[in-house]
């Protein structure tokens, strides 16, 4: 039978994440990482241009990097209170989250990260629902929600 799609996800935007940007401690507060972003998006505009020459009828491109570009600048259009902080673990390097010392928030859905590397469940369900309901700048080819049948509820 064979595989009818593959989705290839772009890297997301790892220039914003905690963890790098405590990296570069002399930006100012909650700056991200401009080199480390402008890397990502020319791999990701690579990737794009590769899956341009393949079959498009099989590839699907997932531009996750502007959908969480969008979230950080838009945070609390998203119900963020912030787009920097973290949800468990300390705040700075190695932002160790495992010990019985670390802080954990009151309400991880108003968190974009859960630690120093990884977006929240809250997080993820934003960038799954601009996935089905985004135009041809979130997936390329184009997939209409409406093909797919999915919903991702609120969190509370």
């Amino acid at each position: 039978m064979g595989a009818r799609k593959l989705v290839l996800v772009g890297i997301g935007l790892v220039g914003c994440i905690p963890f790098v940007r405590a990296l570069n401690l002399f930006l100012p507060g909650g700056s991200c990482v401009i080199q480390v972003n402008q890397f990502i998006q020319g791999y990701n505009m690579k990737l794009k241009e590769l899956l341009d020459e393949l079959n498009q009828a099989i590839f699907v491109y997932v531009n996750s990097y502007d959908i969480l570009m969008e979230i950080v600048l838009n945070y609390r259009r998203h119900g963020f209170e912030n787009a920097d902080a973290l949800c468990r673990g300390g705040f700075f390097p190695p932002f160790d989250c495992y010990n019985a010392t670390s802080v954990m928030c009151d309400d991880r859905s108003k968190y974009m990260f859960w630690d120093a590397y990884r977006p929240t469940e809250a997080a993820n369900a934003v960038v799954a629902q601009e996935l089905l309901d985004g135009d041809q700048t979130r997936s390329y080819p184009h997939q209409h929600s409406s093909a797919v049948h999915l919903s991702f509820p609120q969190l509370v």
